[in-house]
């Protein structure tokens, strides 16, 4: 079977083709999902075949945060956003991280983990977190 080959090279993983100065490089977000479940403290890693930044961190909540309830973003064990907290949060509302670390940089092979902790009582609400990234 033939291949369109017309958008080859158009596009790749990291730069967008055209007409950019060398010193600056034009990046696709990438976009990294977790869904948690909620009710109990949980963590979801993904092993990163190449080099990201952070560039921003939003959760969606699936229910009514309690209190204490956070979700954090962490470059292996070291904190990317801090605890996100979802303590009074509602159905549908989105958090999103106003600051990030210096630790946004992952190294190829890192960790990106995501944690949702439970203040207490087995009712966190579900969420889904979305990191968006740039490929370095």
């Amino acid at each position: 079977m033939a291949q369109n080959r017309k958008l080859q090279d158009l596009l790749d993983a990291n730069n967008v083709s055209g007409s950019i100065e060398e010193s600056n490089q034009a990046s696709l977000p990438i976009v990294y999902r977790y869904s948690l479940e909620g009710a109990a403290t949980a963590s979801v890693d993904i092993t990163l075949p190449y080099q990201i930044m952070v560039i921003g961190v939003d959760v969606v909540v699936g229910g009514v945060g309690t209190t204490s309830d956070t979700v954090a973003i962490l470059n292996g064990g070291v904190s990317i956003t801090g605890n996100l907290s979802i303590a009074s949060s509602s159905l549908g509302d989105v958090v999103s991280a106003s600051s990030l670390s210096p630790t946004k940089t992952v190294a190829k092979g890192g960790t990106l983990r995501c944690t949702q902790t439970d203040g207490g009582g087995g009712d966190a609400p579900p969420v889904e977190v979305l990191v968006t990234a740039i490929r370095l």
